[in-house]
């Protein structure tokens, strides 16, 4: 992929070519002309004519160019709205995936919670019930004696 400064680079030297182009193709009919051994009226005639076709020929490059940059602007339009389009979407999958992943996380810690809650009330419990039963026996042993 061509980057913006190659891009304007390649703009400038076409445009430059074409300015060129152009001037040394004028100079060319207009040194003809004037060389040329012919009356003043046939003179103005062939200058009026070479400047018509360059006009037109000027016109006609200009059309073409614009027509051409028209076609690569929409272009670059149209390819950068696919890529913001798959950028969007990229963005809303990973979005969907963190958002999932957050939500796997905090069902999992709440299991773990409840888990670590229900053992320790369970260890509580049997630590309750183990001090009462040795309670018991050594309540039953001082009454012995």
């Amino acid at each position: 992929m061509h980057s913006s400064s190659d891009t304007q680079l390649a703009k400038n030297t076409a445009g430059r070519n074409v300015a060129f182009f152009l001037i040394g193709g004028s100079l060319g009919a207009a040194a003809a002309l004037l060389l040329a051994p012919k009356t003043g009226k046939d003179l103005r005639h062939d200058i009026a004519t070479t400047a018509k076709t360059g006009y037109d020929g000027a016109v006609d490059l200009v059309d073409r160019v614009k027509d051409g940059s028209s076609s690569i602007y929409h272009s670059i339009i149209d390819r950068s709205n696919q890529v913001l389009d798959l950028t969007g979407d990229k963005l809303v999958e990973a979005k969907d995936a963190v958002l999932h992943a957050v939500d796997a996380g905090q069902k999992r810690s709440n299991e773990v919670r409840t888990e670590a809650r229900e053992k320790f009330e369970e260890k509580v419990s049997a630590f309750r019930i183990g001090g009462n039963k040795r309670r018991g026996s050594a309540r039953r042993s001082s009454s012995v004696v």
